[in-house]
């Protein structure tokens, strides 16, 4: 009689909780850098967004040329 397949993917206590000890490890030190790792993060998505004087005031109008003119309150 010959194994079953699926009895080669199991995986008892042996086997799992050393793998869960290394991602345990693993976010632990990303929360105790995790300030470091944001900041980076937006560093990097900051590259790609417009800078935020080319983004027209909330405010602002356009008119049919072009010109934007912005409304005093």
């Amino acid at each position: 009689m010959k194994p079953h397949i699926l009895a080669f993917f199991y995986g008892g206590p042996d086997q799992i909780i050393p793998l869960q000890t290394g991602l345990a490890a693993l976010l632990a030190v990303a929360l105790m850098f995790w300030n470091k790792l944001l900041v980076a993060f937006h560093r990097v998505v900051g590259r790609f967004k417009p800078k935020p004087e080319e983004i027209a005031p909330a405010d602002a109008t356009v008119s049919a040329n072009g010109e934007q003119s912005r409304e005093q309150p």
